[in-house]
C-alpha cells in the first residue's frame, strides 16, 4: 500500500532528495519553481471541474485583489452552470470552451479569468493527494517527452513510485521485458514463466 501524501509535502520531499544527490542550488531553484508553478496549472488542466471557494484566497490577498478573484470565479461559475455539458470536463476543456463562447469578453478579461481560477486551484493542489493526481497526466509525464516540463514531471513520479507514495502501475513496461516474455519456450509450464 502506497503512503498517503499531499502534493506540496510529495515536492519538498522531492527536493530534499535532489539536494542530498549533490543538485547545485540553480537547478533546485528551477525544479522548485517548476513543482509550484507551470506543473501545477499542468494538474489543474487534468481536474474534473469542481466548485471552488474564496476561503483560502482571503488569507492571502487584500480586499481588492479579492474582488477581483469573486468576479473572476462567479463569471466562471455561471459559465459552468449554463453549460451543464462541462459539469464532468476537465478545467483545461471547460477554459477552452470559454474562451471560444465568451467572445464578448475582452482577451484581457478572459486570461484574467483563467489566471484568477487557476491560482485558486494551484491553492488546492498543494492539498491534493498525490494519488489523485489524474492518471492521464502521470501517463503523459511517463511517455518520452522533450517538454523538460514533462521530464522533470516523469523524474517526479519515479521518485514517488520507488519511494511507495504512489502506485507502480504506472512505471513503463520496457518492450524488452514484454518480447523477453513472448520468446520464452513454449514447452514450459504457464506457472514456469519468468517475467525478469
Amino acid at each position: 500500500m502506497a503512503v498517503e501524501v499531499n502534493y506540496m509535502q510529495a515536492v519538498r520531499l522531492f527536493l530534499q532528495h535532489l539536494k542530498a544527490s549533490n543538485m547545485t542550488r540553480r537547478w533546485l531553484k528551477s525544479f522548485e519553481r517548476t513543482f509550484k508553478g507551470s506543473f501545477k496549472r499542468f494538474i489543474a488542466g487534468e481536474l474534473i471541474v469542481y466548485p471552488l471557494s474564496l476561503d483560502k484566497i482571503r488569507n492571502l490577498y487584500s480586499k481588492n485583489r479579492q474582488y477581483a478573484f469573486a468576479y473572476s470565479l462567479r463569471r466562471f461559475h455561471s459559465f459552468i452552470h449554463g453549460n451543464p455539458h462541462l459539469q464532468n470536463a476537465t478545467f483545461g476543456h471547460a477554459f477552452s470552451e470559454i474562451e471560444a463562447l465568451l467572445s464578448e469578453l475582452s482577451k484581457v478579461t478572459l486570461r484574467n479569468i483563467k489566471k484568477d481560477v487557476l491560482k485558486i486551484i494551484t491553492i488546492d493542489i498543494d492539498e491534493l493527494a498525490v494519488s489523485q493526481i489524474p492518471d492521464k497526466l502521470i501517463r503523459d509525464c511517463m511517455r518520452s517527452s522533450s517538454n523538460f516540463t514533462f521530464v522533470r514531471g516523469r523524474r517526479f513520479f519515479k521518485f514517488l513510485i520507488h519511494g511507495n507514495m504512489l502506485a507502480s502501475r504506472y512505471l513503463p513496461v520496457y518492450a524488452s521485458k514484454i518480447r523477453t516474455f513472448i520468446e520464452q519456450t513454449p514447452e514450459l509450464p504457464v506457472d514456469h514463466l519468468n517475467v525478469e
